[in-house]
């Protein structure tokens, strides 16, 4: 979903989600995200925040910590290749559900991050509060099932604000998430990683 500020609404497009061996993974260079809104908000404008979402047919009861490894790649494969940069993190997350309803937030702490340049020189990154905002459970309810949300703006605008050169540039991305988090398949089996194909237009 992203917000078209030419109709003054949200835009949503649906994508397929495969699952297989742990893994799920999309496809979602069809619906670009707009520079435009992203830029807005770096420059910290109003804006309405695009998200990848995926949704959630049970939520975990209970609480508990798990770890997350997030890394965006330039390009559609996952491998930085000579010209293609690529930022990384590793965090903890608290989690928490009762069944319907759920949380997942990022507690105080310093998070390992690393940006790598186009030219290939790695810079390593210790942030504190990096971004509370990357993963959010929505509330579920009769007409809103619950839904994890990938919400990267908030991810690529605090990397903004570390490193000496914007991240947003028109072009394929592919983002990568590692995570212990409770999550599980139609058929009950733990989904431990997210891999996602996304664009960035003009």
């Amino acid at each position: 979903s992203d917000y078209n500020s030419s109709t003054g609404g949200m835009t949503a497009s649906t994508v397929e989600l495969s699952v297989a061996n742990g893994v799920a993974s999309m496809d979602a260079r069809s619906a670009p995200f707009r520079k435009s809104n992203i830029d807005s908000a770096l420059a910290g404008d109003g804006f309405v925040t695009p998200a990848i979402t995926l949704p959630l047919a049970a939520l975990p009861s209970g609480d508990g910590v798990a770890t997350m490894t997030l890394v965006v790649t330039d390009g559609a494969n996952g491998e930085r290749s000579d010209g293609e940069r690529q930022v990384s993190l590793a965090a903890n997350l608290k989690w928490s559900g009762d069944g319907i309803r759920g949380a997942v937030t990022l507690p105080a702490q310093v998070v390992d991050a690393s940006y790598i340049t186009s030219s290939g020189v790695k810079a390593d990154i210790e942030a504190q509060n990096f971004s509370d905002d990357v993963l959010r459970v929505t509330a579920s309810g009769a007409e809103a099932p619950a839904s994890l949300d990938v919400r990267l703006t908030a991810l690529l605008k605090r990397f903004d604000e570390l490193i000496p050169a914007t991240l947003i540039l028109a072009g394929d991305y592919y983002v990568d998430i590692t995570t212990d988090l409770p999550l599980v398949d139609a058929e009950g089996n733990a989904i431990t990683q997210l891999q996602i194909r996304m664009s960035i237009g003009d």
